[in-house]
């Protein structure tokens, strides 16, 4: 549809900074770690170890600069995505 790709597309018709961002996707597990993954390619693009126990929960913070987790280990981590 027409209409839907101009509502995604910036004013110089290049993709709009939320489908750039849609590129990747955070996973959190058992395992204790979050992944970071090129959506596209399915590739994992970096691994976030620190946990001590299952990951249950990710957010993303509005900047996009950071990243908080919760897990069974009872703790909350910010993770700064420019440093890892």
């Amino acid at each position: 549809n027409d209409e839907e790709n101009k509502s995604n597309e910036s004013p110089s018709n290049g993709p709009s900074k939320s489908m750039i961002h849609a590129q990747f996707l955070f996973s959190a597990s058992r395992d204790k770690m979050i992944k970071l993954w090129n959506a596209n390619t399915g590739t994992c693009l970096h691994t976030f170890i620190g946990h001590d126990n299952w990951v249950k929960g990710l957010a993303l913070h509005h900047s996009g600069k950071y990243l908080y987790s919760c897990s069974d280990d009872k703790s909350i981590r910010i993770w700064d995505l420019r440093t890892g």
